[in-house]
């Protein structure tokens, strides 16, 4: 199984493309209403992007969707309360992420995925092939096969 960090590597040696979609841009509306933050580029062809609690009806708690742009491999870390009440923030989470992108030992996706649940931000893996918003504005060049992203009308 190749790892994250790996494909990450491929990705930083293609170089930047310039894109047409702004990260602004990928930030989804309900009735005027934002349901994320703009996405932020990692480096090594990652992204991050912050959804609110809400935003998706499937899943009532606040999370960090990260893509891998090149594979388009998802990890998403729900922001669930902890028995004490407080919650990760999404500060907190995506710091974990740039933390395993600048380790010098290459960190798997489902065992980061276990270390941000074991961390109190539950954790999974999604393979996907099409390619989202936040990669398109920050590498376009790695779409490869995947359906292209779309802008809703």
């Amino acid at each position: 199984m190749r790892t994250i960090r790996a494909i990450a590597l491929l990705a930083a040696a293609a170089g930047p493309v310039l894109a047409d979609t702004a990260p602004a841009d990928c930030v989804p509306l309900v009735d005027a209403a934002e349901m994320s933050e703009a996405p932020l580029d990692l480096g090594q062809g990652f992204v991050a992007q912050h959804y609110f609690e809400g935003a998706a009806p499937q899943v009532p708690d606040a999370f960090v969707l990260f893509t891998e742009c090149e594979s388009g491999v998802r990890l998403i870390a729900a922001m669930p309360r902890l028995p004490d009440g407080s919650r990760r923030t999404a500060a907190d989470i995506i710091g974990v992420m740039q933390d395993a992108l600048a380790a010098e030992r290459m960190v798997g996706g489902q065992e980061l995925a276990s270390v941000l649940t074991s961390y109190g931000a539950p954790a999974q893996l999604r393979a996907s092939t099409t390619e989202t918003c936040s990669c398109d504005a920050f590498y376009p060049g790695l779409q490869g096969d995947k359906t292209p992203w779309e802008p809703a009308e």
